[in-house]
Parts: C-alpha cells; sequence; structure tokens
C-alpha cells in the first residue's frame, strides 16, 4: 500500500487504479513475452533507436 500511496502522490493518478495497475504487472518470461521483445527489439533497429 505503501507503493501505491506514493505513485498516486507523484502521479496524480487514483490509488485505486494504481493498485488494480500494479497487481496486474506480470513478471512472467515465456514464448509470447520473449517474441515480444523480439518484435520491440526490430522495431527499435529499423527506427535507428539503438
Amino acid at each position: 500500500d505503501n507503493v501505491v500511496e506514493e505513485a498516486a502522490r507523484i502521479s496524480g493518478l487514483p490509488g485505486e487504479f494504481l493498485k488494480t495497475y500494479f497487481l496486474a504487472i506480470s513478471y512472467k518470461m515465456g514464448t509470447e513475452e520473449r517474441k515480444g521483445l523480439e518484435v520491440f527489439e526490430e522495431k527499435c533497429m529499423e527506427h535507428r533507436l539503438v
């Protein structure tokens, strides 16, 4: 709850929104997530961001 309170204070976003947002974050790195990172890398290279 401290993280939510601090994020709400800094961002001005509602605490309930931030709580829902933080609970939805996933740290899983499966096949789909890896493919997404590969596409992201390709797009960054296309636009010369890396």
